[in-house]
């Protein structure tokens, strides 16, 4: 909320996340409470509540009296009492900034998400210890607003958030100790993305001869590196060497390929499937034999195609003390970073880098001891690039290992 009262600026901002302010921001009332009732009331006269009213803050700033109201109960004032903001929010953090003059909110107050630093994956190993797990992570997570967890779609393991290491490592123990959970831990899944890099044709037939009416299905075309999308489906048949009836039955089965890529299982995306040829059978051919054709098509180019793997690579926005630059630098370049531009605003300096997800695990515990705890960084995606061929080596042997389990 921010608003303008004669001439005063009041902010008030409402988070279940913690709040990052400038170091210079005018902060009248600071405070983290649950289930939590807010009013916050400014009047040029002074203000008269009933005394039951669980008052946070009564402040006199300039020629304005403020009452700051927060409880956990319904908040019952007067008719005539010149309410400003009136909310109910869960897990509360709260911060009032008064300022004379005006306040930017782009600068002097933000609510910031990049507090989250670590994740942990929890690997369920038995019925109880996932009953239990899940009571745990319900408590924990109303206990502690800067503690999140979600299970990951892609990779279905179950992701927690928090502060840092240590504030993680504390609740696995907890996890173990007063839920008797049995569970492993490690870095979540990084979520790769496999290409190709040429074009490669394909010709494939689909025969499956059973009892009753069989499968049969050809299907000809090529795929090419597709940079405008993750994926097209373009229909060049002519002559009706495919019927009309299955070239969805294709596309359908080329985007059950790609769902998962021959080299790590993960997506396939950037490609263009074209299909140019076919052929069916009156008696044998349906949509389930056209989908077969398809996905046998898909592999068999795809082998031919030189398909690589993408990593997420994340735009890395480092703020240190300008002593602590070349630190900084350093560790950035340890992780396949790249430097994108440097800015020294006093003593204060700003690094915006490129660096692989895959290597900014454990990265704040890194920061704080370089920096003595006097910088902090946040990250975004911001596209995926191509993987070293020493990386995608090691990944490919490992899903290999994988299949064999």
């Amino acid at each position: 909320m921010s608003y303008k009262y004669n001439s005063l600026s009041v902010v008030l901002v409402l988070s279940d996340l913690p709040i990052a302010l400038a170091p210079l921001t005018p902060i009248l009332f600071l405070d983290k409470s649950n289930f939590v009732s807010v009013v916050l009331i400014l009047s040029a006269s002074p203000i008269a509540l009933a005394p039951s009213t669980p008052i946070s803050l009564s402040y006199k700033y300039n020629f304005v009296s403020v009452v700051l109201v927060l409880s956990t109960s319904p908040i019952s004032l007067a008719a005539s009492s010149p309410i400003l903001f009136l909310t109910k929010f869960n897990f509360l953090s709260v911060v009032l900034v008064l300022s004379a003059s005006p306040i930017n909110l782009a600068t002097s107050s933000s609510i910031c998400s990049s507090f989250i630093s670590f994740h942990f994956t929890s690997k369920w190993l038995d019925k109880k210890s996932s009953d239990n797990m899940a009571k745990a992570l319900n408590r924990f997570s109303k206990e502690d607003p800067t503690f999140r967890t979600f299970v990951d779609p892609e990779s279905n393991q179950t992701i927690i958030k928090g502060m840092g290491e240590l504030h993680l490592e504390v609740y696995i123990e907890r996890m173990r100790r007063e839920y008797k959970c049995d569970v492993e831990t490690g870095v979540p899944q990084v979520a790769y993305r496999e290409t190709i890099t040429q074009r490669a044709d394909f010709n494939y037939t689909h025969k499956k001869q059973t009892g009753g009416a069989g499968q049969y299905g050809r299907v000809a075309g090529y795929m090419e590196p597709y940079a405008e999308g993750d994926y097209e489906f373009v229909d060049m048949i002519k002559g009706g060497a495919i019927p009309t009836e299955y070239v969805p039955s294709c596309n359908k089965g080329f985007t059950e390929a790609i769902k998962k890529g021959s080299l790590i299982g993960f997506p396939v995306v950037n490609i263009r499937c074209v299909i140019n040829d076919g052929q069916s059978h009156p008696v044998d051919s349906s949509d389930i034999a056209f989908r077969s054709a398809a996905i046998g098509a898909f592999r068999e180019a795809y082998a031919k195609a030189k398909p690589c793997i993408l990593e997420p690579v994340m735009k890395v926005s480092v703020e240190s003390p300008a002593e602590f630059q070349g630190n900084v630098f350093a560790s950035i370049n340890q992780r396949r970073g790249i430097i994108l531009s440097s800015n020294e605003d006093g003593t204060f300096s700003r690094i915006e880098a490129e660096v692989p997800l895959s290597e900014m695990f454990g990265y704040s515990t890194v920061l704080r001891s370089i920096t003595q705890g006097k910088a902090e960084f946040t990250m975004e995606f911001e596209k995926y690039g191509k993987a070293p061929l020493s990386i995608s080596e090691g990944l490919i042997k490992d899903f290999a290992e994988k299949r064999k389990h």
